[in-house]
């Protein structure tokens, strides 16, 4: 059996690293496609996966947007049809969805976000089965797709990463961190077409973190999504770069691990957020709507607190830092009772196979 697998982001791309091990540990030919955005090609390629790289994020403008994608789609075309592909698999990728429908490979789509209403227009119509957490209501989709063809499952996305993680110290040592002695943060989704535009900068991260930085000790990590995001960071806190307590990522690294040592994480997303909550740590998303699986998350009693006001999350990250209380052991064992999504997935392929 061959399957093709597609990851736009960071998260898809962990989530597709592990599939695809787990595919190819059966004998399974996997072929995997990305685009150079973001941390994704690294992630691959430190978990030993080299990804087929075709095009790149479109950016703002729905122009470019467009023309990126059709370019992108164009490649994959010429890719894929050389190929005998039995099934795709991916988390709502309209390049790859759009490429698969036309050429009658049945589509496998993983979803956790009702919220990205365009993105899921183009691609959840065109799926065999979609892959969505139990937290998530089927009326969500059923407009988009049979809710015969919806499957549920009992955890979340992250769990694919989170049950598997054997988290690493020497990241530490890498950028001269402590434990538990320094902040993890994501910068927000601005460019995304569900996100609200910021009217004046890039990033409201500095209202987020300053009264941290002005009233403790601790190290802050960032991972900027985009080139202005980081150039404007760069710029706003020169003076904390330049004395080495902030640390603004340059390349995809083992930021997991580096979740996991820290004291906080706080990001304008979810993953980031999401995931450390499930390890136990603290975390804090400032992303200004409503998550089903965040909010289910923090039902269950992890350490996920969803403060869309960047004055109360800024005033909540100096209390979380200031308490230090360590949730890890108590959340490892928490998650030991969730259904890990990659066994459904795998159970679909072959369902299709």
């Amino acid at each position: 059996m061959k399957a093709w697998l597609e990851a736009l982001t960071g998260k898809q791309a962990l989530l597709m690293t592990y599939l695809t091990k787990y595919l190819r540990e059966r004998d399974c030919d996997v072929i995997v496609t990305t685009r150079n955005y973001d941390y994704a090609v690294g992630i691959f390629r430190n978990h030993g996966i080299e990804p087929i790289v075709i095009g790149r994020y479109g950016g703002l403008k729905l122009k470019d947007k467009l023309i990126s994608s059709l370019k992108r789609q164009m490649k994959l075309v010429d890719i894929i049809s050389k190929e005998k592909i039995d099934v795709h698999i991916s988390f709502t990728s309209p390049d790859s969805c759009r490429v698969a429908f036309g050429l009658g490979i049945p589509i496998i789509q993983l979803s956790d976000s009702p919220h990205s209403v365009f993105v899921n227009k183009l691609t959840v119509p065109l799926s065999e089965y979609l892959v969505i957490p139990k937290c998530i209501p089927k009326e969500d989709y059923s407009r988009l797709i049979d809710p015969n063809k919806i499957v549920q499952f009992n955890g979340f996305f992250e769990l694919v990463w989170i049950k598997r993680i054997k988290p690493k110290k020497e990241v530490l040592e890498k950028f001269s961190l402590e434990e538990r002695n320094y902040i993890v943060v994501r910068t927000e989704e601005s460019k995304a077409s569900y996100y609200p535009k910021l009217k004046q900068k890039p990033t409201v991260l500095d209202r987020v973190l300053k009264k941290t930085l002005d009233l403790t000790d601790v190290k802050v990590v960032i991972f900027p999504r985009y080139d202005d995001q980081k150039k404007y960071l760069y710029n706003v806190f020169k003076e904390y770069v330049d004395r080495g307590r902030v640390i603004i990522v340059e390349k995809a690294t083992d930021s997991l691990s580096l979740s996991y040592f820290s004291l906080a994480v706080v990001t304008g997303g979810s993953t980031f957020a999401q995931e450390a909550a499930l390890m136990g740590v603290p975390s804090i998303s400032y992303f200004p709507y409503h998550f089903y699986v965040e909010e289910e998350i923090s039902k269950q009693g992890f350490p996920l607190f969803h403060i869309p006001n960047t004055d109360k999350c800024s005033e909540k990250l100096y209390n979380i830092v200031e308490e230090k209380v360590d949730y890890r052991a108590e959340s490892m064992r928490k998650i030991l009772g969730l259904e890990d999504p990659l066994d459904v997935i795998v159970k679909l392929i072959y369902k299709l196979k």
